[in-house]
């Protein structure tokens, strides 16, 4: 898949990393990176990019009942997911992969939420609840739990009434929030859960494993040589991977749920991603 040779990769980073030592990723010279690496994973790309237009064709396709709201969250989520999408395959083009992956776990996030809904019409009021007891545990963190006054400019703006109103609510209904892995679990993709969510989790939360990517180790010596702020494409293939399959799931839940018919073009899509895989 890689079509750049090792002595022009090299060449291409060593002239990146002089360029990066005043100007970052706003520099001119991450453009070049940004067509290296472009045909260093064309197919990959290209495939990519021919996903989110058939993600374009199918949403034409779509007639939203407004007065629906499994419709109304489904679309809205879909429009969130298909835009973190489009954003991981710029991000990666410009060797931005942390951030790419920090959206990523954001897309994913909201297609289990997606896929779920899209099943069962019952779910629309456990999303809706789980909205209703973040807002009370929000109001609750600043309207009664702020002792050092850190929120006293957003407080005159907030209504303590509102939180008694929800506290009532949710306590005579029993609501309860439903938590990431339980929205894995109604939409089936408990796999997707334990493993891509959970191993995304690690670019999202700081800890020392995920730190040491920024540093120059000579692993000769074992020894820290500098910081490294070059743009990465390490872990590409996995990750491009992984966007694809969560469109491939979002869109085969618009289709079925809208009735839209494309189930053979759908199958031509994940037959391209399916040979990204060999």
């Amino acid at each position: 898949m890689n079509t750049g040779t090792l002595g022009e990769i090299i060449k291409i980073k060593g002239e990146i990393q002089m360029s990066f030592d005043t100007t970052g990723f706003l520099g001119e010279q991450i453009q070049e990176f940004s067509l290296s690496n472009y045909q260093n994973h064309k197919i990959l790309f290209e495939v990519g990019y021919e996903l989110n237009k058939f993600a374009y064709n199918l949403m034409h396709s779509i007639n939203l009942d407004a007065d629906d709201s499994q419709h109304l969250i489904c679309c809205s989520l879909f429009s969130k997911i298909h835009s973190g999408y489009q954003a991981i395959l710029i991000l990666y083009k410009m060797g931005l992969e942390t951030e790419a992956k920090v959206i990523l776990r954001t897309i994913l996030e909201a297609t289990f939420v997606l896929k779920a809904i899209s099943e069962d019409k019952n779910e629309v009021k456990n999303f809706i609840d789980t909205d209703k007891k973040q807002q009370e545990n929000l109001l609750k963190i600043i309207l009664e739990k702020d002792e050092a006054n850190l929120y006293k400019d957003i407080k005159g703006s907030l209504s303590k009434e509102k939180l008694d109103e929800l506290k009532k609510e949710i306590k005579e209904e029993g609501i309860k929030d439903i938590k990431i892995y339980e929205w894995a679990n109604k939409a089936q993709l408990d796999i997707m859960y334990a493993y891509a969510y959970k191993m995304l989790n690690f670019e999202v939360h700081t800890d020392v494993r995920t730190l040491s990517k920024y540093l120059e180790i000579d692993k000769e010596n074992n020894l820290v040589v500098g910081i490294n702020s070059l743009p990465s494409d390490r872990e590409i293939n996995s990750s491009l991977l992984t966007a694809y399959s969560i469109m491939l799931i979002v869109l085969g839940c618009l289709n079925h749920m809208f009735n839209l018919e494309l189930d053979e073009e759908l199958r031509v899509q994940e037959d391209k991603v399916m040979t990204l895989r060999t």
